[in-house]
Order: C-alpha cells, then structure tokens, then sequence
C-alpha cells in the first residue's frame, strides 16, 4: 500500500536538488523513497549526511534547553522558522 507525501519546500531549493538528482538518474520521489526506506529499515537517519547526522547536534547532555526558544504554538513555531515574525 503507497501513501503520498506532501511538504512545503524552498522554490529553488526544490529545483537545486532535482538537478542534482537528475544527473544521478534519480527522480524526487525515488530519493524520498530512498531517504524513507533507509529510516525505516535502519531506525535511524544517516550519519554521512552532516545535518542529519550525530555529530550536526549536540547531544541531549550537552545541550543547555533553558537556551532554546519555545512556542505558544506550532503556527508560532513555523512563523519563526521561515521569518514571518
């Protein structure tokens, strides 16, 4: 059984990565899928991807979370991520 994905993505971001893709002769669903299957199967995300990987975060006992930034809500969250303060 397939279900569809749907996400908000950067205009030029999107086109960037499809190029790229294309020139490994991939489409955008098929590295999706790829990135997905990957989670699924290995219960985490990749470590040779620098942003996702371990050492991109610091880890739950170094990290001061009286630092970090909360939010009323997730609406609020999401307008301080893409700067619509």
């Amino acid at each position: 059984m397939h279900t569809t994905v749907s996400a908000a993505i950067d205009a030029e971001v999107k086109a960037q990565a499809v190029r790229v893709l294309q020139r490994e002769g991939l489409t955008l669903s098929q590295a999706i899928r790829a990135l997905l299957g990957y989670i699924a199967r290995e219960g985490k995300l990749p470590d040779d991807v620098p942003f996702f990987g371990s050492g991109s975060l610091p880890s739950t006992a170094e990290a001061d979370e009286s630092a970090l930034p909360t939010y009323a809500s997730f609406n609020e969250l999401m307008r301080a991520i893409t700067g619509e303060l």
